[in-house]
């Protein structure tokens, strides 16, 4: 009879709680590079706009101009730490995501050991019980060639 694993189902569910773990990890993972991109270019865009009124200074240029660069400039740095602030909280879930895929793959590897090792027990218990009989047949062979 053939090994018949009664964790097939748990080690089922273990790997595709894995599988879905996984996915959302690399969906955390490419939303945490997007916002990352859309930060870089954030400060970019700052520091281009810096560069602009820095030479609009040295140009001489009215002080209303300067005005208006100035509050596009705190423009600027308002959507900068706001947008630091989503990379933060997208580094959080990557982490969160990634200490749960890491749990779960201890779990789904814990299973299968198990398993594993059941069946090797069993393959074990199988074997000894076949050479058993095969003794008792062969001693019984032995028997009626003495008689």
């Amino acid at each position: 009879m053939p090994y018949r694993s009664r964790l097939v189902a748990v080690l089922f569910q273990r790997k595709r709680r894995e599988d879905d773990l996984s996915r959302a990890f690399l969906t955390a993972k490419n939303h945490l590079v997007a916002e990352q991109e859309r930060l870089r270019l954030l400060e970019i865009k700052l520091q281009t706009t810096l560069d602009d009124l820095t030479a609009k200074q040295e140009g001489g240029s009215t002080s209303e101009e300067i005005a208006l660069y100035l509050r596009f400039i705190g423009m600027l740095q308002g959507a900068v730490d706001k947008q630091m602030r989503v990379v933060l909280h997208q580094e959080g879930v990557c982490e969160l995501n990634r200490a749960q895929l890491a749990t779960a793959v201890k779990e789904r590897k814990a299973v299968e050991t198990i398993d594993g090792k059941r069946e090797k027990d069993y393959l074990k218990a199988v074997t000894k019980k076949e050479q058993a009989v095969l003794d008792e047949i062969g001693g019984q062979l032995k028997m009626r060639q003495h008689v």
